[in-house]
């Protein structure tokens, strides 16, 4: 909760959901801006008291929702095995980290299981007020990400298990395709062009298969020992149906693209996998208890201590964080285990508390550097970041003037400032985060 804001987050606030609603709506120049959770973000910075720092209060909404995502669960999804797959996820890393990020990933998680329930019971019962409860929580889903189309897919799949193979044969399993590709394109219609512009910057992972690698291990590692007892399951009863289905519907947003997404992206399809591999596993337990290997009860105990321990141990042993974290691309890209901006040494804001006493028209700020968090603190701490510049959209700095403070991350190396530049820079500072220069002549 106390962690600084990082490059991600800082641009969320400060770049959207600062402005107007109807502007947050129709601003998505660049894929950070998750509009349904921006407007969320915006109207919850509206009643943040002064008493609580506007970094933590903003990330009591992920919080809340991340509580609301337990709650609902729980409550839908009474099966045993599904209970004890929400305990493995909810105390693995990727769900703590998410459930304290300022950014929209957890939301999306939410809806989708909103919408995962309503569909299920669609399926079943075929009331329409359970139809419009999946719509409703579909056009919230969808209007996180765009990427989301493919988890309103997986949704259906999930949702649609209980017919097995005889999916594509029922009407209700075509219902929830059109009411979730009715809410995608209800919200998305109007930006299409603003989609095709910014999925046209190519942010993402250039390697393919690493992406979906570090995907498929991070999401295994949440509950690995429930993922065992689904295929194994899956082996023995062939129990999945349509549900397996919703396993391929990433595949677009890795092999379609222009790049493979950041894992980060796979995040909000963590809830819809981890209720199919749940199914998997009750029916192994099913199994279990119709042989009477154990008293139905020893092997619930079993099942439930394996779990939990396992996803513990994996989650929180160092070397097992350390291997996940080289699988994830190192800590610099690594979305769900050990990220950079969860490491003690992330301190923006002492960097900026040290900006604010140097007398200098123009702060350059390195990329590498995190410039939106600098910039972010800089405003807390009730100074103007109006003097800051640093490498964007808009283009580079082409040359710095005599005076000017410069500021690169602590892994950089200042020949190349004066390198390109061509000028000298004397330190003048260091924080656990960043090294700092003036320049000179």
């Amino acid at each position: 909760m106390t962690r600084e804001f990082w490059f991600d987050e800082s641009l969320t606030l400060l770049n959207f959901a600062l402005l107007p609603l109807e502007k947050i709506y129709s601003n998505y120049a660049i894929p950070n801006n998750h509009i349904g959770y921006t407007m969320l973000l915006h109207c919850h910075r509206m009643l943040a008291p002064e008493t609580v720092r506007l970094d933590v209060w903003c990330r009591l909404l992920s919080l809340g929702l991340a509580a609301v995502f337990i709650i609902r669960w729980w409550s839908s999804f009474k099966g045993f095995a599904h209970r004890v797959c929400l305990l493995c996820f909810v105390t693995s890393l990727p769900f703590v980290i998410y459930a304290t990020g300022v950014r929209g990933y957890m939301a999306a998680l939410l809806f989708s299981v909103l919408a995962l329930d309503f569909g299920r019971k669609f399926i079943v019962h075929g009331k329409v007020k359970y139809a419009v409860g999946f719509f409703f929580s579909s056009f919230a889903c969808a209007s996180v990400l765009p990427s989301d189309l493919f988890l309103l897919g997986a949704t259906v799949f999930a949702a649609s298990g209980v017919l097995k193979k005889r999916f594509v044969c029922e009407k209700k399993f075509y219902i929830l395709g059109l009411l979730a590709s009715a809410a995608f394109l209800l919200f998305w219609g109007a930006l299409i062009p603003q989609v095709i512009a910014a999925s046209r910057l190519g942010e993402g992972w250039h390697d393919r298969w690493s992406s979906l690698f570090a995907g498929a291990v991070s999401f295994t590692a949440c509950a690995p020992i429930v993922v065992i007892c689904a295929i194994a399951a899956c082996a023995v009863r062939k129990q999945f149906g349509s549900s397996i289905l919703s396993f391929f519907c990433v595949l677009p947003l890795v092999f379609c693209a222009k790049v493979a997404p950041f894992p980060r992206v796979y995040f909000p399809f963590f809830g819809v996998f981890l209720f199919v591999v749940s199914n998997g596993a009750t029916h192994l337990l099913a199994l279990m208890r119709y042989k009477k290997l154990l008293p139905y009860k020893k092997v619930k105990a079993i099942f439930a201590l394996c779990c939990i321990g396992a996803a513990l141990l994996v989650n929180y042993l160092p070397s097992s964080q350390k291997v996940l974290s080289q699988i994830n691309g190192t800590a610099v890209a690594d979305d769900f285990f050990t990220p950079w901006y969860t490491s003690k040494e992330h301190r923006p804001e002492e960097t900026a508390r040290f900006l604010a006493l140097q007398n200098a028209e123009f702060c350059y700020l390195s990329f590498s550097s995190d410039p939106w968090s600098i910039m972010f603190y800089t405003a807390v701490n009730g100074k103007s970041p109006g003097n800051m510049i640093f490498d964007g959209p808009c283009g580079r700095i082409e040359e710095l003037k005599p005076g000017w403070i410069a500021v690169i991350n602590k892994t950089e190396d200042v020949s190349t400032l004066e390198s390109r530049f061509k000028m000298s820079f004397t330190e003048i500072g260091r924080t656990p985060m960043h090294k700092i220069y003036r320049a000179g002549f």
